[in-house]
């Protein structure tokens, strides 16, 4: 299902994989228990902050967990997050990007009580946050689904009816990239013991999809991709803070720009200012709505236009000038390409199965096999490939190569906790272009392929 933001707010995007010659960004993880590790084996290195660094694989990245249990994002809730010292230290720590993950304890009646100020006291928070001298981008994620009847007076209905939809609101507002931590998190009671406080399995599904809204890809406005009809002009060493300090405009309405992507995600950053007006975007030639760029104010970097969970096939956005005196283009943020277990663009060889039906798996589905030999293969176009799939007690080590090159064995066994859309394998830096990775089962009883992400 395709999901569909309009008109974001301010943001300062960074792309987080251009950074390996830049000093260690400090990622903040702000929250409650869920954030400070409660339910984990060992929160120091089972949590999701922990997990989520350990997925980013790189020097580049300083995690910082500043998670404290029983906290509301509520400044009148019995435990409010604006009197921790956490919130002080985060503060003070300088950090370049902020994930606030705050509102699973709001939902509890005696918190609930205020939810006409929780819009409100999100948007406060992102903007201290913002407001720092180290300007940092700020993430949000909705909150984990409550399992079952929940537990602690949190329920699925409060969360999933009324907090989440408000911390979707409050990303709109400010122009927050969101990681859906909600969907992704829904109908895995084994991952959630207590119901609300996830296990290790657990915690490595929310860390993997706010990886996957971390490590999205910036495109610049001069980019080869980006096709411009009609009289633009470029304006470059802007002090205004745009993405790489230059921008694309255009006064005549009518004009517009046309940008070539292969990915599940893509979103539109610009200027909002109070000299722009609206634009109509349109995706793969369809008609998707109207934007409105005017704003009281200037905000750079700003993202408009936000659609993911697209096909993994290749699409065309395009963006026309409509109202004002000007349209801005900035730069385009593109995210992954996912090849489902049943992607047609996979060749087994051997007696695979298929399970479907199962909601922890990607599309809901996982393809299997028992003998060893057997595989699974695809061809991809990308610098950049990895392999999910469901880690579990019955499962052995698979032989990964990449263009023929063994490249090495992964062990998929977990304990007594299965893990799903776990990252198993992941290999970067290939050369832009045309390659194939290859899966080989070598032990265990099972091997599965849940699905393969490149880009």
């Amino acid at each position: 299902m395709k999901s569909l933001c309009l008109r974001f707010g301010l943001i300062s995007v960074i792309s987080l994989s251009t950074l390996s010659t830049f000093a260690a960004l400090k990622v903040a993880f702000i929250g409650d228990s869920i954030t400070y590790g409660v339910g984990s084996s060992d929160r120091t290195k089972k949590s999701y902050p922990v997990d989520t660094g350990r997925l980013l694989m790189s020097s580049d990245y300083t995690i910082q967990n500043y998670g404290v249990s029983s906290t509301t994002m509520l400044k009148k809730g019995d435990h409010p997050y604006w009197t921790t010292s956490a919130f002080t230290n985060s503060l003070n720590s300088s950090p370049d990007i902020v994930v606030i993950m705050l509102g699973s304890n709001d939902s509890k009646p005696q918190n609930w009580a205020f939810k006409s100020e929780f819009l409100t006291n999100a948007e406060e928070m992102i903007s201290r946050y913002r407001n720092l001298p180290s300007h940092p981008t700020v993430y949000i994620n909705t909150s984990p689904t409550p399992q079952n009847d929940g537990n602690f007076g949190i329920t699925e209905a409060v969360v999933g009816g009324e907090v989440v939809p408000l911390q979707l609101q409050a990303a709109e507002e400010m122009g927050c990239p969101v990681s859906d931590v909600h969907s992704a998190t829904a109908a895995m009671p084994q991952n959630f013991p207590d119901n609300i406080h996830p296990n290790d399995a657990g915690a490595l599904v929310i860390a993997d999809t706010v990886y996957e809204t971390l490590r999205a890809t910036t495109h610049n406005d001069n980019d080869p991709q980006a096709v411009y009809t009609g009289s633009w002009t470029v304006s470059s060493g802007r002090s205004f803070g745009d993405y790489l300090a230059d921008v694309h405009a255009t006064k005549t309405n009518g004009n517009s720009v046309q940008f070539s992507f292969t990915g599940a995600r893509i979103d539109c950053v610009t200027e909002l200012n109070s000299d722009e007006g609206n634009v109509d975007v349109y995706l793969d030639n369809a008609l998707q709505g109207t934007v409105t760029c005017s704003s009281p104010v200037r905000h750079a970097q700003a993202t408009v236009f936000s659609l993911s969970d697209l096909p993994s096939t290749a699409h065309t956005i395009k963006l026309v000038k409509k109202s004002g005196t000007y349209a801005i283009v900035d730069a385009f943020r593109t995210s992954y390409n996912i090849l489902d277990d049943g992607d047609s663009a996979i060749t087994y060889s051997g007696s695979w199965a298929t399970l479907s039906g199962r909601a922890s798996d990607f599309n809901q589905s996982i393809h299997y096999v028992s003998a060893n030999g057997s595989y699974a293969q695809a061809t991809f176009s990308g610098t950049q490939v990895e392999y999910l799939s469901e880690m579990k007690s019955d499962k052995g080590n698979v032989d990964v190569y990449v263009d023929n090159v063994f490249q090495q064995t992964v062990n998929c066994t977990s304990g007594t906790n299965s893990c799903s859309q776990a990252t198993l394998y992941r290999k970067t830096g290939l050369a832009a272009g045309s390659h194939t990775v290859k899966l080989v089962k070598t032990s265990g009883t099972y091997m599965a392929l849940d699905a393969l992400r490149f880009q």
